[in-house]
């Protein structure tokens, strides 16, 4: 008997070991795209930047210098600083340029967690019903010209439980924190065991974000809503009351998930710049993981002319859907119209006309050798915000 389990011991081992060999083999497949630098005809250009980030005025791992050093280590163009319950940091980023620095806070409410950036001067203790709930916080936003996010809508403990208002510019459509808490314990191991061996480990935990994208489908047929890729970085493992481990650290978090913002060629990238792309949604979400976000382009080119993610046109014979991706590189875009997938291309430079009413937005996937490197497989990349086609009627 002690004989038999050790031989079954043995080869549950032994299968365990060759498993995690496998998920190293993939993993090394997993390093982002070294593509370099690269001119495209888009009239727009791309500003990069990490949303939903926690200092130690919460429970984040750094101070603001720390956190603004990791985002020009990173270079980023903006950051969204959102501290639980506390917009301390408000006066401290004012003005900052390298990169641009927002602070809102994570407000706790009963719907759920909100990311509010322009509302009301908040601190440690606070309660949503003594600023009057919901809608008395999102009214204090608009009057001070800022916006909302949904924090982590399918987060296994802390999900959205509410409907959402449609003063609510976006949702996090990805989600780095929430992306291990939906993996299988083996896929965990996979990635703990590849982290000696490679920097991009944690791309192995990368997924698509099904549920995310349904509801972002759901929404967009009643109001514009934005497709936000939030890093939720605390760069932070507690290990006992007074003691705990940078991991991830905030660099490590900025190169995984980021927010693209598409703004004109001659925009000159500062707060406001920054704020107002975010408002109309004009992002592309996505893991910079698996390669430079500013590396891909989707706008529409429209009779008023070119237009980002996030807009609304007029449907018929002349808007055509732009996509374009690093050259020489297997990829593969899907088109949806109402949630519904109706084109799929692997050329990197597509040209997709847009005759009917409907909202549209891109997706953009990686093909990549797997094991057992027999086919590509689809490593989901990027998501933009929504195109509203409407009727001038």
């Amino acid at each position: 008997m002690k004989r038999a389990i050790l031989t079954i011991s043995a080869i549950f081992l032994l299968l365990l070991f060759i498993n995690l060999l496998i998920g190293l083999a993939n993993t090394a497949l997993l390093a982002p795209w070294n593509h370099g630098a690269r001119v495209l005809e888009s009239p727009f250009k791309t500003l990069s930047g990490a949303v939903h980030i926690h200092s130690r005025h919460s429970d984040g791992s750094g101070w603001l210098s720390r956190i603004q050093q990791a985002a020009r280590n990173t270079g980023l163009d903006f950051i969204l600083l959102t501290d639980h319950n506390d917009t301390v940091l408000a006066d401290s980023v004012s003005g900052s340029t390298e990169p641009v620095m927002l602070a809102g806070a994570e407000l706790s409410l009963q719907a759920g967690h909100l990311l509010l950036y322009g509302g009301p001067r908040v601190r440690d203790g606070f309660r949503e019903q003594d600023f009057g709930g919901q809608q008395a916080l999102l009214d204090s936003m608009e009057q001070n010209s800022g916006f909302a996010i949904v924090a982590h809508p399918f987060h296994p403990k802390i999900s959205w439980k509410d409907s959402i208002s449609r003063r609510i510019a976006g949702i996090e459509v990805i989600n780095a924190d929430v992306e291990w808490r939906n993996d299988s314990p083996l896929k965990l191991l996979r990635a703990i065991f590849a982290l000696p061996f490679y920097d991009h480990a944690m791309n192995s935990l990368l997924d698509m974000p099904h549920k995310e994208l349904a509801l972002l489908d759901s929404l967009s047929q009643r109001q514009p809503v934005a497709a936000i890729g939030s890093v939720d970085a605390h760069a932070r493992i507690k290990l006992s009351k007074t003691m705990f481990w940078r991991f991830p650290s905030y660099e490590k978090n900025f190169r995984l998930v980021q927010t693209a913002l598409v703004v004109p060629d001659s925009s000159t990238g500062d707060s406001t710049a920054v704020v107002e792309a975010l408002k109309r949604g004009n992002t592309i979400a996505g893991y910079a993981a698996f390669g430079d976000l500013r590396q891909i382009s989707i706008w529409l080119d429209s009779t008023d002319g070119p237009l980002p993610p996030g807009s609304v046109a007029t449907p018929g014979e002349g808007p055509v859907l732009r996509v374009q991706t690093p050259a020489g590189y297997a990829v593969s875009v899907r088109l949806y119209q109402n949630g519904i997938r109706i084109r799929e291309s692997n050329s990197n430079d597509i040209r997709w006309p847009v005759e009917k009413p409907g909202v549209y937005r891109v997706v953009v996937l990686q093909l990549r050798r797997q094991f057992p490197f027999l086919s590509r497989s689809e490593i989901a990349w990027a998501f933009s915000s929504p195109f509203y086609m409407h009727s001038p009627e």
